[in-house]
Formats: structure tokens, C-alpha cells, sequence
């Protein structure tokens, strides 16, 4: 039924037309400064493909924009504001996240980085913590319902056991694994062409399955079953008897009378969901959220219906023990950053005819909680200064990661340590010391005597100053 109500609701959403927000972010580097420019807009279409019609966008988030480029919000009917800064080091919190440029100098080259989070959860750790929590707090209000309505029977000491065991670490694991499948690698940064997420989330649904098979949860034979009766939820009570009979086998019950009191609780559908309701009014976690309940508005107390025991204690409990998570609406990002040289490093892609690295996906949306990791964007690249390295080894020998490597350890020197480098540099000059004139031992020796070089620089230590 839930399905249902879903795709009605996805229908009705097509139907009415839905709209979308672009962020189009162009990244400019300009030494240790990078210009940023923003663009956004609201756009609105509906199903039979009409013209596109552009909003403004939010005020209080047109208020935010223009806050981190210090500039002032812009009119209502601006429809398409474009704002434009430049900055050092920390990027500004514009569409929501956090990030950083950074450049490293060297006479040798320059290095540069670039990452940048957008919006998200970016605290896995505290978002399963929840979750198995969740779990913990669902399994016992299940143990202690069928508890409520067949604790007497035979058998039910050995029921309680494996859900108080082996059913709580499966169903936590299988949380693990929901948070998998909402969060994928953003490897469809890098080809849109390729479906990377689906083919990622496909495999995570086979880890789960493969999971299920080998606790005998299912049989391979049952698979047709369950994917009509369950996954698909067509039937739901000819989907029962293959849940009860999966518990049977994972339990492992010696007493057979258990599973069919079992069955006939879960088939009687109005008799279980009465029972079930009734039973949560009297758990800890109800009458916690009944103190939290805000009075209603105006003076009539019955002006709303107060919220079922599901609403109050299972929903929320269920959404962060199981992630599936689906917005509608949409929220787009168009990142582009101009580089020198193809990057060493990117989750982007390189477009050699612009030089610059793109971006292109979705957000979620602002200010809104969610257990969607964020997006996370970064390049790395470097640029040799080809006259400096071959005035001293007549060849350039530092370039990609090599030349990240060593500006990076280059900055990392002390004063004193700087001037010893500098004055080992200042010596080099072309041919120095090789012994052979062919062109391939030049250049062997050049880069292994050169690394030897800043061992030996890492091994010496300045000599003190003389006293004053």
C-alpha cells in the first residue's frame, strides 16, 4: 500500500510540474586567490514539456548568498543573480559546505588543491550510531508485543532468544547496508554516460541478498517469491507465510506449534494492528514522545486528531534504522574549475579543450536533516617551472605528483633548514658530476642523485649558532 501511495504521490508530483535549482559555480584561480562566481536560479516545467519558467529563488537563501560575497540580496526580480568574489584559502558558504584552495610555491614548481564538501551529513560515525540504537529500540518493542500475545505458548522461550540474538545483529547489519545503498561513491562525477551509482547500489542489494541466503533467511528457490510478494508488495499476505517459514528455518524452533501461532497473528492483519498499537502505548518510548507533543493550536484541544502510537514511536524509529532516502523537487550542481594542467588527481572530469575540471549532480536540499553523505569535489595539479629545473639539470624532472611532493615537503622546511636546501640548490647547474654521457643514465642519475640529495638534506642537521 505504501508503494502505492508513493507513486501516486510521484505521479501527482510530474503532473503539477516540479521545480529545479541550479547552482552554477565557475572557479578561477588567480595565484594564491580564486575567483568565484555563483549563479542560481529556480526554474519550473511541467510534464508535457512546456517552456521553462524562471523563479526567484528563496529569500532567506538569496540573503545567505549574498551574505558570504558581501554583497546585497539582490532584487525579486532578479531571476537569475549572479554574485562574484575572490578568495583566499577558505571558500565561502555559499550553497552550503565547506572547502579550500590552496597553493604551494617552489622555485622547482607549483602545487595547487582544490576540495570542496556541499551540503550532506558528513557525520557518518553519529548517523549508524543512531541507527543501531534505532534498531535496538525496534527489536525490543517487537519482542515485547509477540511477548504480550504469545508468551505462554511453547516454544516462545526459544523464539525470544533468536530475536534477542541473532535476529538483532542481522537486522543491524542490514541498517549498515541500507546507509550503503543511499550513499554510493560519487563516481558519476566522472562519465554521466556511465550509471556508476546504479551499478553500485545494484551491488550493495546483492551483498544484502547474499547476506539473507546464506542465514537461511531465503532460499534461492524463494527468490521469485519474495520479489513478487515482498519487494514488490502486491500480496502482502501471501508474502506472510514466506517471512514466518524464513524465521522457522533461522530460528530453528523445536517446538513446530510456535510458528503457526505466529502465522495466524501476522495474517489477521486488523486484529495484529490493534493489538500492536495497543501495545506501544504502554512502551517507554511513547510515553516520552506523548510528554513532547506540542498542544495544539487555538483553543478547540480537539482541533487535531493526536497522532497514532506508529506515527509517534515506529515512524521515526524506522527512518533511522532504515535509509531511503528520496526528495522531491531537485537541487543541481554545475561546478567548473580552470586548471594550468590536466590534474594529477580528480573525482571530476578533465576537459582538455577548456582546461578546467567539471562537475555535474545532484544536492540535497538546504538546511534540511538528512543521512545522505555530502558531495565532496577536489582536484590536485601541478605546474613545473621548466626554466628554473633545466638551468640546474638540464632536463625538467619534477612534474605530477613528484612536484606535489616535493612542494609540499619544501614548505614544510624550517628557516634554517630553507637556507641550507637553498644553498645546495644554488650549486646545481646542468651535467654536474655524471659519469656517463648516454642520454638515459643522465637522466637516471639526475633524478636518483636529486633524491639522494634531499635524504641527505633530511638527515643534516644546521649547525647551532655560535653564542652570543
Amino acid at each position: 500500500m505504501k508503494k502505492y501511495l508513493l507513486a501516486l504521490l510521484v505521479i501527482a508530483a510530474a503532473l503539477a510540474g516540479c521545480d529545479e535549482i541550479v547552482y552554477k559555480i565557475e572557479l578561477q584561480p588567480k595565484g594564491d586567490k580564486i575567483i568565484r562566481t555563483l549563479t542560481a536560479w529556480r526554474s519550473s516545467s511541467n510534464a508535457a514539456g512546456g517552456k521553462q519558467n524562471l523563479k526567484s529563488l528563496d529569500a532567506a537563501e538569496l540573503e545567505a548568498i549574498a551574505k558570504a560575497y558581501s554583497q546585497a540580496k539582490p532584487g525579486d526580480d532578479v531571476k537569475k543573480p549572479t554574485f562574484t568574489g575572490t578568495f583566499a584559502g577558505v571558500m565561502p558558504n555559499d550553497v552550503g559546505g565547506a572547502g579550500r584552495y590552496n597553493r604551494f610555491e617552489s622555485k622547482m614548481g607549483v602545487a595547487s588543491s582544490y576540495i570542496e564538501r556541499f551540503r550532506g551529513n558528513d557525520r557518518p560515525g553519529e548517523v549508524i550510531e543512531a541507527s543501531l540504537k534505532a534498531v535496538d529500540e525496534l527489536t525490543d518493542i517487537l519482542i515485547g508485543f509477540l511477548e504480550s500475545q504469545m508468551g505462554a505458548k511453547p516454544g516462545f522461550a526459544e523464539l525470544r532468544k533468536f530475536m534477542n540474538s541473532e535476529l538483532r545483529k542481522d537486522l543491524k547489519n542490514l541498517s549498515v547496508y541500507s546507509y550503503m545503498l543511499s550513499n554510493p561513491s560519487r563516481l558519476n562525477w566522472l562519465d554521466a554516460d556511465k550509471d556508476a551509482q546504479a551499478v553500485q547500489q545494484a551491488e550493495v542489494l546483492g551483498r544484502a541478498a547474499s547476506y539473507l541466503i546464506e542465514r537461511n533467511y531465503i532460499k534461492p528457490s524463494q527468490l521469485p517469491l519474495f520479489r513478487r510478494h515482498v519487494i514488490s508488495d502486491k500480496d502482502p499476505k501471501a508474502g506472510l507465510p514466506l517471512i514466518v517459514k524464513s524465521l522457522e528455518a533461522r530460528a530453528g524452533i523445536p517446538n513446530k506449534n510456535m510458528m503457526p501461532h505466529l502465522a495466524a497473528l501476522l495474517t489477521d492483519g486488523t486484529k495484529m494492528q490493534e493489538a500492536f498499537s495497543e501495545y506501544v502505548k504502554t512502551t517507554p518510548q511513547y510515553k516520552k514522545a506523548v510528554k513532547e507533543l506540542k498542544p495544539p493550536a487555538g483553543d478547540d484541544p480537539k482541533s487535531e486528531p493526536a497522532p497514532s502510537p506508529e506515527t509517534l514511536v515506529i515512524e521515526p524509529l524506522l527512518k533511522k534504522a532504515v535509509h531511503f532516502n528520496i526528495e522531491f523537487g531537485s537541487r543541481r550542481l554545475d561546478l567548473r574549475l580552470a586548471t594550468s594542467r590536466e590534474p594529477d588527481a580528480t573525482n571530476g572530469k578533465w576537459n582538455p579543450k577548456e582546461g578546467a575540471v567539471t562537475w555535474n549532480g545532484a544536492l540535497t536540499e538546504r538546511n534540511k536533516e538528512t543521512t545522505v553523505l555530502p558531495e565532496i569535489c577536489y582536484a590536485v595539479w601541478s605546474e613545473p617551472n621548466e626554466k628554473f629545473q633545466k638551468a640546474k639539470f638540464g632536463k625538467v624532472i619534477l612534474t605530477g605528483k613528484d612536484l606535489m611532493d616535493y612542494c609540499l615537503w619544501r614548505n614544510g622546511l624550517r628557516d634554517d633548514e630553507i637556507k641550507l636546501w637553498e644553498a645546495r640548490l644554488a650549486k646545481l647547474k646542468p651535467g654536474w658530476n655524471i659519469p656517463s654521457s648516454d642520454p638515459k643514465d643522465r637522466q637516471k642519475y639526475v633524478e636518483e642523485g636529486f633524491k639522494l640529495l634531499r635524504e641527505a638534506m633530511r638527515r643534516e642537521k644546521p649547525k647551532d649558532k655560535p653564542a652570543d
